[in-house]
C-alpha cells in the first residue's frame, strides 16, 4: 500500500484494544447517522396529508345534515322530558307508599275496635282522605305513564330518522371516501418517494466509498453510514409501500447483496488483491510449502525430509543434516521461482514476498509467473 507521496507503507498488525475501540465507535457511529438521517426524512415528510374531515363535509348535503342535527337536538330533548316525569313518578310513589301505610294502620285499628265492640274508630276521615291521596296519586302516575308512552313513541320516530338518514349519508360518503384513500394513498408515495429520493444516493454514495475506498484509513465511517442509509431505505419501503409488494423488493434487495459478496468472493480467488496475495505467500512461505500449489519446499534441510500431515518428521537420507543451500529455488511441481538473488545484495531473497530479507530493497515492478502476480510494496487503488 502507497501514501499520496509514493513512498512504502508497510501494514502493521493494530492492537486488540485500538480495535476493538474502533469497532464500538464505528457502531456508535451507526446509530448517530441513522438518527441524523431520520430527522431529515422527518423533516422531508412534513407535507400536508389530505383533510378527512373537509372531504367528508363537503360531500355531506346540508339539508340532511341539518335535519340530523336537528333530531340529535329532539332526542335529547326527549331523553330531558321522559327523565323528569321519572323524577314525577317516583315522587308519587314515595306519597302512594305512604298513603297505603297510613290506610293500611287505619284499618288494623278498625278490626281491633270492632273486635272490642267498641263500635267505629275515631279519625274515621282521616282514612277516607288517605283513600282519597291514593287514588289521586294512582291517577297521576297512571297519566304520566300515558305520557312516558307517547315521548317513547316520539323518541322511536325520530331514531329511526335520524338511522335513515345516517344510512343516506352513509352512502353519499362511500365515493368520498374512496377519494380520500386514493388521495391519501398518492400522498403516502409522494412523500415515500421524496424521502427515497435523498436516500437512495446517500446509500449509494456510501455503497460506493465502501467498495472503492476499502483501503482506506476512513472505511468505517463509509460503512457506518452505509449500514444507517440502509436501514433507512429499508424503513421508508416499509412505512410508505405497499406491503405485497415490499416482500418482492426485500428478496431482490437479499438477492442483489449476495450476489454482490458471491461475485466479490469470486473475483477475490480469480484475481486477489495484493494485500490477500501478500498474507499467502507469507502463510505458504511459513509452512514451508509453495504459496501457489502448496507443494512441499524442498530446500536446506528439508530437501530430504519425509512430509506428512504434521509436517516434515525425519530424514529420508543418512544422519548428517545437508547445509542450507544459498542457490535459487523453484516449485518443482507448478514452476514458480520461490528463491532468487537479490538485485540489490546479491543475497538469496524470496522471490513472491516484497522485500529482500537481507537489505529490504523491494522488487522492481510486478511480474507474473505462471499466472501468479508478485506482490510488490505498493497496492494500486
Amino acid at each position: 500500500m502507497a501514501d499520496s507521496s509514493g513512498s512504502s507503507v508497510r501494514p502493521r498488525r493494530i492492537p486488540f484494544a485500538l480495535r476493538a475501540g474502533i469497532v464500538l465507535l464505528a457502531i456508535l457511529l451507526t446509530f448517530l447517522f441513522i438518527w441524523l438521517l431520520g430527522f431529515v426524512l422527518d423533516d422531508i415528510g412534513d407535507l400536508n396529508p389530505p383533510d378527512y374531515n373537509a372531504l367528508m363535509d363537503a360531500a355531506t348535503p346540508a339539508d340532511l345534515t341539518e335535519r340530523q342535527a336537528a333530531l340529535g337536538k329532539e332526542l335529547q330533548r326527549i331523553d330531558r322530558e321522559i327523565a323528569r316525569r321519572r323524577e314525577r313518578q317516583a315522587t308519587l310513589q314515595e306519597g302512594m307508599d305512604n298513603a297505603r301505610s297510613l290506610m293500611d294502620q287505619m284499618i288494623k285499628l278498625h278490626q281491633l275496635y270492632l273486635e272490642r265492640g267498641e263500635g267505629a274508630p275515631p279519625d274515621q276521615e282521616a282514612l277516607l282522605l288517605s283513600q282519597e291521596r291514593f287514588l289521586e296519586a294512582q291517577n297521576q302516575f297512571e297519566q304520566i305513564n300515558n305520557e312516558i308512552a307517547g315521548l317513547n313513541e316520539a323518541q322511536h320516530a325520530a331514531q329511526d330518522e335520524q338511522n335513515a338518514i345516517a344510512e343516506r349519508i352513509e352512502e353519499i360518503l362511500q365515493p368520498a371516501r374512496e377519494q380520500y384513500e386514493a388521495e391519501l394513498t398518492r400522498h403516502r408515495l409522494l412523500v415515500g418517494s421524496l424521502k427515497l429520493a435523498f436516500i437512495v444516493p446517500v446509500l449509494l454514495a456510501a455503497a460506493w466509498l465502501t467498495v472503492r475506498r476499502r483501503a482506506s484509513i476512513y472505511r468505517p465511517i463509509y460503512i457506518a453510514l452505509c449500514v444507517a442509509a440502509f436501514w433507512k431505505v429499508a424503513g421508508v419501503m416499509w412505512d410508505y409501500f405497499p406491503r405485497e409488494f415490499f416482500k418482492y423488493i426485500a428478496i431482490a434487495a437479499a438477492l442483489v447483496v449476495t450476489i454482490g459478496l458471491l461475485v466479490r468472493l469470486l473475483r477475490a480467488v480469480a484475481r486477489p488483491r495484493p494485500l490477500d496475495l501478500l498474507k499467502r505467500y507469507r502463510e505458504g512461505y511459513k509452512s514451508q510449502h509453495c504459496p501457489v500449489c502448496d507443494y512441499p519446499i524442498g530446500r536446506g534441510p528439508l530437501r530430504f525430509a519425509v512430509w506428512t500431515r504434521g509436517g516434515p518428521r525425519a530424514l529420508a537420507a543418512g544422519g548428517e543434516t545437508p547445509p542450507l543451500e544459498d542457490t535459487p529455488y523453484t516449485c518443482p511441481a507448478c514452476g514458480t521461482p520461490l528463491y532468487e538473488r537479490c538485485g540489490a545484495c546479491g543475497w538469496l531473497r524470496h522471490s513472491l514476498l516484497p522485500h529482500c530479507e537481507s537489505c529490504g530493497a523491494r522488487n522492481d515492478g510486478a511480474e507474473s509467473v505462471n499466472g501468479t502476480q508478485r506482490v510488490e510494496g505498493t497496492e494500486a487503488t
